[in-house]
């Protein structure tokens, strides 16, 4: 459930990313099998995953469409990288950022998550199923009209 009331998108404060961001997230290392990046992006049934260099920074973000385009027929990817495939330059937001602003960057990025950066350290991840799932409770909750 999201953590704030249907009426607050009107005269009140903005909702935030911090509200509806997965604060614990997993990285994949730039330099990273794309195998490794396929089984953890199995086994924690996440959609995207952000990419890291080797000092912490983002530089990208892998998704599973990415992925499964990348592999298609294909068995072994021994060789590949997640550098290779990521989509590289996504734009990240603080937990701060008003939502409004991350649902305009995750349009016209045309990604399906952002990575949450506070202080340059990856904090967090803000999918867009999380952001249609407030969409979903606000609407539920909303009166209906007479």
């Amino acid at each position: 459930m999201i953590a704030f009331e249907p009426h607050s998108f009107r005269g009140a404060a903005p909702v935030l990313v911090r509200q509806l961001m997965s604060p614990s997230v997993r990285s994949l290392p730039v330099d990273g099998p794309v195998g490794e990046a396929f089984r953890l992006l199995r086994e924690t049934g996440a959609r995207a995953l952000p990419v890291v260099d080797a000092a912490g920074g983002v530089v990208g973000l892998l998704d599973e469409r990415s992925v499964h385009e990348l592999l298609g027929d294909r068995r072994s990817v021994v060789d590949l990288r997640v550098g290779a495939i990521m989509t590289a330059g996504v734009e990240a937001v603080a937990p701060g950022t008003p939502l409004a602003h991350a649902i305009r960057s995750l349009r016209e990025q045309r990604v399906g998550a952002l990575p949450v950066v506070d202080g340059g350290r990856l904090v967090g991840l803000l999918s867009t199923e999380q952001m249609i799932g407030a969409f979903a409770d606000l609407l539920e909750e909303a009166p209906v009209p007479a």
